[in-house]
């Protein structure tokens, strides 16, 4: 035995904490961050190498400890380590590199277990004795009481139990409590007693048991299941009528072993969908009360994984923090109640069990449409929503479900007609005394003063120095603040108010927190007091409630967002592909979401002259002609490209000859616009599509594989002997005498619909017999066992999950008695997602320590791959440096693959936990010689979002940064490296000291201000504040210049920004769903237009810019700007199909015409995108044709306007040279819309 102290040393994270044993001058034991050794720290990786044994002991993920990995390979051999966390496949995955036998890691697992005193001492005389060989003796694990109910003895329970069913039985509200048996062991309660005395002042019954997670036959554990069981139920009957939980990560983890709910039957057998309450999570933050209400971020990496993304698999609400961690007189940590937040839960939790006792008949609730810009036009403006329809539907249920609602509506256009009768956010057709008369209600300026006085000081001032005294002058009609909405029964049918921007568009150049006008906050809280609503609906994809400034997680009571949710039960209808921003909403707004599926979406074929063309141009390429005919046919064939401008989508010029290949590249590019999905109308909540859009449905989820069942093209493919494959590879390719592979596609396309159409028209329940499918399809030339496999999924799968889109309607009505909503994925069904239907359910995102996937760093290579072609073949030579703009939904639903193409430019790969997970723990650097290409430098414009949701990536790009720059190679095979040092000369040149150089130059990762989100451009273009694309440029500049790092947390780095992109040669934005493209939303200009924008400002010339594209993971295609623009104005605006479908829609349908029209001018502006021909076309057809202009004006003219004034507002500012003839349709369009919306709002 050594004479030297064995050295026992702990790693911890911080959450964790163990605690001290005895005293023994044998032992030297000490304790280290895992932050120290994450920041590089000499002295604490010097510990580690002197260390006997070392126990790394976290509360999250093992990826938060990102020298994992360094630590393992630079063990000796005289070293031991061990590593646990909750997390039971990360621990199996790390046991072979560990050195221990199985049965050492279990003893070791058990003191640690239950780490008291006692345990803590036997644990360190066991390791002394079993690996550095002390001649000591040691006692077993000691087990305590794993399970209770909290301050009774297991004597007392039943007394207890009865108790609280007789309060029950007395009509009590009963109150349930989650707390994790390791804060009742150490007694780390003071926030749990607080939180119980508030509920007892509030006059409920609270009922609290303690409880470890999963079951342990080995210590005797139960498990949470048990517990809940136990605990929570009597004879059958649940006693709770809410419960408040505290218990870390998903309780469905503890019950299933580590697996989650991907399948709706999964969820039906959950531990909260048996209880079927709501479930409010909460949790301490790991920051003081000083840190937590001086901080932005409000929770650290591991609390945001483990307190609220683990929990959301659950389908719990998202409540805040109640409590902060401090620090005693000894060191030790304990939590302090945050009395304001732990009181709002409080009040939260008892509305929520209100509304399973309160009769239906006497409830009341808000439903809210989103307003944005606030026009008429845009009344409900949802993505992929008919939300006036959807509202209809939703009415119509909330009074079979027993809610007062006298008036009937005819449809979803009335309710709008009604509401503008009333009063809108949009007054500039109204004089102000008829607002006052038309107003539903009116908040006198006295009653919102009162409601101003009650605000912390601190949030007064903010909005003080916004719009100045209360009550301000935005939205004050004769000192009064007009309600916009109506009222039918009990039911509030409102608009959200205006965030305000465009009466700051001016300050917008230079300001970027500014916070909610007045209006805003006395609009809630009128829903709150004056109508007294027991629950608020929000409806559609998205509003700005979830948007407003506070801290970025784990909100306070004085964050702007909870100032407006109040105490109230929140539903939140949602696009089920929009996950990043709906996880936004449901952890910024505590909303139950309840997702909705996409709209229906087909192929958007050949139409008008352009189908003509295709068939002339395939006869061409096919050689279906003479050849004495093809030299005439080929003149005709360029001249009608010409005439149609499709030389331009090819980058040729209208004058001189052309090569063949010219042919042959318009015959891929038609197979390319006709293959592009386009939208065949909007989604109504609560209704499968109907006839053909349940057959368009069904083709778009087959689109792509679902395990092993392959496409439904490839599946007809090889009934006639060829695949999907093969036709995709040479589209041009001559595969029969008359027939080229797109052709073959083409073909293929028309025969899918027959065969859905006809299985329709059967009941969708069996195969099609022989006979059908013969007259179908003809002879089978290949096989056919593949086509059976796909139409057997769909019969069995995909059509019933079609059908039970109706629990959308039954899950919010749910909601509204105070039910369980239960759990699901988000992310896109068509994207090979199938899983996520039926929608209506409670949608969840993903593990941020996951990013990027195996398969998401596989495709993003190639998406890599593809950006270098294309750039190469476009400018001759790779891009230096290149700027991404990178979303957080993207990275949900790819699992990261923006990021896997990032580390590959920079030629870097991740490192995994193992080969069979997907936690990243670090990252390796490719050698230069297997990359075959220098290092490309990327500057990465986050959005606000990504910042709240994945610090891990921050941290992960960070890191790449870190990597590369150590790297000893040449600058020329090194352009990170190459700018870095250029940028520190050119500092230190400006007598700037060296650290401050070299901290400003190695900045690459730059987004919104700390607790606000957005760009700012498209305030400037709305209100129409700019002059040139410079002046977007600089406020693109000014919303994004804010740095993050592992150091930095949104520090304004205006110069280290600049520097940055006036190097950038390219920019990327990539897409991965057929859903939505760079037009259908604003998002697309403000961040990428607007990056666009400065570089342009900075360099003096526009970079290249390109868009990605992955909605087929198999198949990702890059194109340029210019290419993408051409596509989805070719494939979708000019398309007939894409109008027609919005006609079913009515008013609805009409604002996304006028919407499309303003993305495409904010495209314009910031990225001169858009053509003369876009314009003349886009003019002819959406009010020059006859047709589309009659249904605008009887549908919703506010929209007709918007689209004549927009299209006005390009000539004149000399974006569009436009046809004089052109110009004069448009005015008079104009003039004669703005004299019927007049004479409309005077009568």
């Amino acid at each position: 035995m050594s004479s030297q102290p064995y050295h026992i040393l702990y790693i911890l994270d911080a959450h964790t904490a163990v605690a001290p044993s005895e005293d023994d001058p044998r032992l030297q034991v000490d304790r280290l961050a895992i932050s120290r050794l994450n920041e590089g720290d000499a002295r604490a990786w010097a510990l580690t190498e002197q260390a006997h044994f070392i126990l790394v002991l976290t509360h999250g993920s093992v990826s938060c400890f990102r020298g994992l990995q360094q630590l393992i390979s630079g063990l000796r051999m005289e070293q031991t380590l061990f590593v646990r966390n909750n997390m039971e496949d990360e621990c199996t995955a790390l046991m072979p590199q560990l050195r221990l036998s199985a049965a050492d890691y279990l003893t070791i697992q058990r003191y640690v277990k239950c780490y008291d005193k006692t345990n803590a001492t036997q644990l360190h005389r066991f390791l002394a004795a079993r690996f550095g060989g002390f001649d000591w003796d040691y006692a077993p694990a000691r087990y305590p009481r794993w399970h209770g109910l909290y301050g009774y003895s297991e004597e007392e329970e039943p007394q207890r139990l009865a108790e609280v069913i007789e309060a029950r039985r007395t009509g009590r509200i009963i109150i349930g409590l989650i707390i994790p048996f390791y804060l009742y062991r150490s007694d780390n309660l003071r926030h749990v007693d607080a939180l119980l005395a508030v509920l007892q002042r509030q006059g409920v019954e609270s009922h609290a048991l303690f409880s470890t997670g999963a079951e342990d036959a080995v210590t005797g554990e139960q498990g949470i299941s048990y517990a809940l069981d136990r605990y929570f139920r009597s004879e059958g009957e649940v006693l709770p009528h809410c419960i408040i939980n505290l218990m870390p990560y998903a309780l469905g983890i503890f019950e299933r072993s580590g697996a989650i709910y991907t399948q709706p039957e999964d969820a039906s057998t959950g531990i909260l969908r048996q209880l079927a309450l709501p479930v409010l999570q909460t949790y301490a933050t790991n920051y003081s009360a000083e840190e937590y209400h001086s901080r932005v971020d409000g929770l650290d990496t591991i609390g945001l994984i483990s307190s609220v993304c683990y929990p959301e698999l659950d389908g719990q609400v998202d409540a805040y923090p109640i409590a902060t961690r401090e620090l005693n007189e000894e060191g030790l940590p304990y939590f302090a109640p945050l009395d304001d937040e732990l009181q709002w839960v409080a009040r939260l939790s008892v509305r929520w069990a209100q509304l399973q006792r309160k009769p239906q008949e006497k409830k009341r609730i808000a439903i809210i449409f989103h307003n944005m810009p606030p026009r008429n036009d845009s009344i409900g403006c949802a993505a992929g929503l008919d939300s006036p329809a959807s509202v209809y539907h939703l009415i119509n249920r909330l009074r079979e479900e027993g809610i007062d609602l006298p008036h009937h509506y005819a449809d979803g256009d009335d309710i709008i007609r009604q509401i503008i009768r009333a009063v809108t956010n949009d007054h500039s057709w109204l004089d102000p005394r008829e607002v006052i008369r038309r107003a539903v209600d009116r908040i006198p300026s006295k009653l919102y003063e009162g409601w101003f006085d009650a605000l912390t000081p601190e949030v007064q001032q903010r909005l003080v120095a916004s719009w100045g005294e209360a009550p301000g002058t935005f939205h004050v009609v004769e000192g009064e603040m007009p309600v916009p909405g109506m009222i039918n029964g009990n039911v509030f049918i409102g608009l959200q108010p205006p965030r305000g921007y465009e009466e700051h568009a001016e300050a917008i150049y230079h300001s970027t927190d500014i916070v909610c006008p007045h209006y805003y906050i006395a609009f809630y809280r009128w829903i709150r007091y004056v109508f007294q609503a027991d629950l608020f609906i929000h409806v559609g994809t998205h509003g700005s409630l979830e948007w407003l400034p506070g801290k970025e997680k784990a909100l306070s009571c004085s964050c702007f967002p909870q100032l407006n949710t109040l105490d109230m039960p929140h539903l939140y209808i949602y696009h089920t592909a929009v996950i990043g921003e709906a996880i936004q909403a449901k952890r910024r707004s505590a909303a139950v979401l309840l997702h909705h599926m996409e709209p229906a979406m087909r192929e958007g074929g050949a139409y008008g002259p352009l189908a003509e063309f295709d068939v002339r141009l395939n006869s061409y390429i096919s050689g279906a002609v003479a050849e004495s005919q093809r030299p005439i046919l080929r003149e005709a064939l360029l001249e009608e490209a010409r005439s149609l401008e499709l030389h331009q989508d090819l980058g040729y010029s209208r004058e001189g000859d052309v090569e063949e290949n010219f042919f042959i590249e318009l015959h891929n590019w038609l197979a390319d616009l006709k293959a592009s999905m386009v939208r065949d109308g909007l989604h109504i909540f609560g209704q499968p599509p109907m006839e053909e859009r349940m057959e368009a449905s069904i083709r778009m989820l087959l689109r792509l594989p679902h395990g092993s069942v392959t496409t439904l093209l490839d599946g007809l493919a090889r009934y006639y002997g060829y695949t999907e494959e093969s036709l995709l590879m040479e589209l041009d390719a001559k595969i029969s005498p008359t027939h080229t592979a797109s052709m073959m596609i083409d073909e293929l396309t028309e025969r899918g619909q027959q065969l859905i159409e006809a299985m329709l028209a059967d009941g969708f329940i069996a195969q099609p017999a022989g006979e059908l499918l013969q007259t179908i399809l003809g002879d089978c030339l290949g096989e056919e066992k593949s086509l059976r496999g796909v139409l057997q999924l769909a019969i069995d799968e995909v059509y019933p999950r079609l059908c039970r889109i109706t629990e959308e309607l039954d899950h919010c009505a749910l909601g509204v008695r105070g039910g369980f909503v239960p759990p699901s994925k988000g992310g896109s069904p068509s994207r090979g997602q199938l899983e996520i239907l039926p929608t209506g359910r409670n949608m969840y995102a993903i593990d941020p320590s996951e990013i990027p996937s195996h398969a998401a760093y596989q495709i993003g290579v190639r998406l890599g791959q593809q950006l270098l072609e294309k750039h190469l073949n476009t400018s001759g030579s790779l891009p230096e440096s290149t700027a991404f703009v990178l979303y957080s939904g993207d990275q949900m639903r790819t699992h990261g693959e923006d990021i896997g193409e990032i580390l590959w430019l920079m030629g870097l790969r991740p490192q995994w936990l193992s080969e069979h997970s997907d936690k990243v723990i670090g990252l390796e650097v490719i050698p230069l010689l297997e990359l075959g290409r220098p290092r490309l430098d990327v500057v990465s414009r986050i959005s606000g979002l990504l910042r709240d949701t994945f610090p891990t990536l921050i941290t992960l790009l960070d890191e790449a940064v870190q990597l590369v720059l150590s790297l000893d190679e040449p600058i020329e095979a090194n352009w990170v490296k190459k700018h870095y040092e250029e940028e520190v000369a050119e500092l230190r040149a400006a007598g700037i000291d060296p650290e401050t150089a070299r901290q400003e130059a190695k900045l690459r990762v730059f987004g919104c201000p700390p607790g606000t989100y957005g760009g700012g451009v498209a305030v400037l273009v709305e209100t129409k504040q700019w002059q040139s694309s410079d002046d977007l440029g600089e406020t693109a500049i000014t919303w994004g210049c804010h740095a993050y790092s592992q150091e930095l947390h949104g520090r304004v780095s205006r110069g280290a920004f600049e520097r940055k992109l006036a190097r950038v040669e390219a920019t990327v934005k990539n897409q991965n769903i057929i859903g939505f493209d760079l037009y259908d939303i604003d998002d697309e200009y403000i961040y990428h237009g607007g990056i666009i924008a400065a570089v342009k400002k900075l360099r003096g010339q526009a970079p290249m810019s390109y868009y990605g594209n992955t909605s087929d993971p198999r198949h990702s295609v890059v194109r340029t700007l210019s290419e993408e623009s051409a596509r989805v104005l070719r494939s979708r605006l000019l398309n007939p199909l894409w109008i027609e479908g919005l006609k079913r829609h009515g008013y609805r349908g009409a604002y996304d015409v006028a919407y499309n029209m303003d993305n495409v001018f904010g495209w314009d502006a910031t990225a001169d995108s858009v053509l003369d021909w876009n314009y003349e076309a886009l003019a002819s057809h959406f009010i020059g044709d006859p047709a589309n202009r009659e249904w605008l004006e009887s549908v919703n003219p506010w929209a007709l306007y918007e689209i004549a004034q927009r299209l006005l507002e390009a000539a004149q500012r000399g974006m569009w040279q436009a046809k004089p003839e052109t110009i004069e349709m448009i005015t008079e369009i104009y003039l004669s819309s703005e004299g019927v919306l007049e004479e409309g709002a005077s009568g």
